[in-house]
Formats: C-alpha cells, structure tokens, sequence
C-alpha cells in the first residue's frame, strides 16, 4: 500500500514531536549536568567530552544521514546546551 503525501507528512510531523521530546530530556540532564559542575567549580565546557559525544553518535548506524551532516547537528546540539547551562549558571 503506498501511503499518501498527507499520511507521510503525518508520520513526520509524530517524529519531530518525539525528536522534541527527546531534545527536552538531553536539556534537562544537561541542566542537572551544569548545577553539578557549578557546585563543583567544574569548567561548564569540557572539549574532549564534547568529541567523545560526537565520535559516540558517528559510531552509530545513521544511513542514510550524511556523517557530515550528523556531525554538524550534534555538535550544534551540543553548542546550544551549552548556551543555555552558562545562561542559567553563569549569570
């Protein structure tokens, strides 16, 4: 059965409630990650933590997802979390 452009458009608009979601938790542990460097006077950015997180989700089967275009996303992720823990915690 070949689905209509209507029923595909649905299945992304329920995929991108769910990636918001997702990015909702990944924040609320980063927060929780920040108040803890916070009390422990821990720089908030930690560039080698940073590159294991993207090294971790290259490994990860994502065709057909560029590599290139992975790479960019999380480390744009990763640029917003950190925008918002320094905002909250350095003030």
């Amino acid at each position: 059965m070949i689905l209509s452009l209507d029923d595909l458009r649905q299945q992304i608009e329920e995929i991108d409630t769910q990636l918001v979601d997702l990015l909702r938790k990944r924040m609320r542990v980063v927060l929780k990650i920040g108040q803890v460097k916070l009390e422990q006077g821990i720089p908030m950015q930690d560039n080698k933590r940073e590159q294991n997180v993207i090294s971790h989700v290259l490994t990860l089967e994502h065709d057909p997802i560029p590599t290139d275009d992975l790479n960019a996303l999380f480390k744009h992720i990763i640029r917003i979390c950190l925008e918002t823990q320094k905002k909250i915690y350095l003030k």
